[in-house]
């Protein structure tokens, strides 16, 4: 978290600040602005284990922050690939060699979307999204929800400001983006729904 406390993925809630990194490769701060998917059945992850033992494990077509600025599916990543993290001691992001990668099941996981598209889990640093292979087409696709959000917050800081009561309770009503309890959000699924049936991206 932004403040240096640690959260597990599942217990994110919409508005949390949390860490990424940026282009540079600079920490940052970000807003968690939905929860695109959640469950709490056993599913195959993969595991994934670098030099300093920093451990991940995510679905197989997650992307993953690479050491050159791109992303690429969990399940194409082998052993001695060399991926993007932060070291808090030094406060540098560093690229870092995987030493190992795993089968394995998992009880429960989430996924959470940030406005930077980006999240340091475990000072890993993976994209938020998967199943696009193009991070910033997946990232592209998701303004929408982003664009709803700012407005969000927006109408919150004048509602505390003005005390329009009233105008809070309507538009941030409409525009309010929540957080499931299970399952995929409904937007990233009609997404789905749509590319799948016209056949404009190829989802894995």
């Amino acid at each position: 978290m932004n403040d240096g406390r640690k959260k597990q993925l599942k217990n994110l809630e919409i508005g949390d600040q949390v860490k990424s990194l940026d282009e540079q490769g600079r920490l940052i701060d970000t807003s968690v602005i939905m929860i695109m998917d959640t469950g709490h059945q056993p599913a195959i992850f993969i595991d994934i284990l670098t030099q300093t033992n920093r451990q991940i494990k995510v679905s197989r077509t997650h992307l993953i922050g690479l050491s050159n600025g791109n992303f690429k599916f969990a399940y194409k990543l082998t052993a001695n690939d060399s991926i993007l993290i932060y070291d808090s001691k030094t406060k540098k992001s560093k690229i870092e060699t995987i030493t190992s990668i795993r089968i394995g099941l998992v009880y429960g996981y989430s996924a959470p979307v940030t406005q930077l598209g980006t999240i340091l889990v475990n000072d890993i640093l993976i994209s938020c999204y998967a199943l696009i292979e193009s991070h910033s087409l997946a990232h592209f696709v998701m303004s929408p929800v982003r664009l709803i959000y700012s407005f969000n917050e927006l109408i919150n800081e004048y509602s505390l400001y003005n005390e329009a009561d009233s105008y809070h309770s309507l538009f941030g009503h409409l525009m309010r983006i929540t957080k499931q309890k299970n399952g995929v959000h409904w937007y990233p699924e009609l997404l789905h729904y749509v590319t799948s049936k016209l056949n404009l991206v190829k989802i894995h």
